[in-house]
């Protein structure tokens, strides 16, 4: 699912040298990769090799958010997005963790009390957004390191 992908990195494009189509290949070892493909003839004349970066776990400070509505247009955002248009620092985020989603109920992003807290769980603060890029209304949970 693309929205558990946080980048892909074009890792070597040069000219073509083989057949098209895309096809896995082991990563570098030691990459932080959790896929890699290769494709000898793009069609457009290219060798391009790249890298898959993706989210792990709800928490993860670099996964995306979106498709929640039903107006949503497939538009998906990292959920750091949320922590920086609240005006705060990504510097000590460890975690950011989505509490609730529906509907975008417009109101603008803003650092709010937490709706609710987990068993074992206490975020540093939590945030509302509603009315951004992605047609959702959100509120997340950020923890962060002491």
């Amino acid at each position: 699912m693309i929205r558990n992908v946080n980048a892909i990195v074009v890792t070597a494009c040069r000219g073509f040298d083989g057949p098209g189509g895309t096809f896995q290949v082991p990563c570098p070892k030691g990459s932080f990769y959790t896929s890699c493909f290769k494709n000898e003839n793009d069609g457009a004349g290219n060798h391009v090799e790249f890298g898959v970066i993706k989210s792990f776990g709800s928490g993860d400070p670099l996964g995306q958010y979106g498709g929640f509505s039903l107006t949503n247009t497939g538009k998906y955002r990292p959920k750091s997005a949320i922590v920086t248009d609240a005006g705060k620092s990504l510097d000590k985020v460890i975690g950011i963790t989505l509490l609730t989603a529906n509907e975008d109920t417009g109101g603008g992003t803003r650092i709010v009390d937490c709706p609710f807290q987990p068993q074992g769980q206490t975020y540093s603060y939590c945030v509302h957004t509603a009315g951004d890029l992605t047609g959702d209304s959100v509120d997340v949970g950020v923890t962060e390191r002491p």
